[in-house]
């Protein structure tokens, strides 16, 4: 049997594509998440899938998250 110990309401979640040069690289993950927490987000799932990466977060981390995302997509 299965039984839930904790339900999280408002999540959200965000998915990441990568193309196949940057599935090669090493560190993606590592400078994604470690941005993520020096923000002070809280990832409450994290799935990958290459080349797809897939975080569920709270609903009152989104808007910080997506302008994180979108800064480190310059580089």
């Amino acid at each position: 049997d299965y039984k839930l110990n904790t339900k999280i309401e408002e999540l959200t979640e965000i998915s990441l594509m990568f193309n196949k040069k940057a599935s090669q690289e090493r560190g993606i993950l590592a400078i994604i998440t470690k941005e993520l927490a020096i923000n002070n987000i809280v990832i409450n799932e994290l799935l990958t899938a290459t080349p797809e990466l897939i975080f569920y977060i709270q609903d009152k981390y989104v808007l910080k998250t997506l302008e994180i995302l979108k800064r480190l997509q310059k580089y």
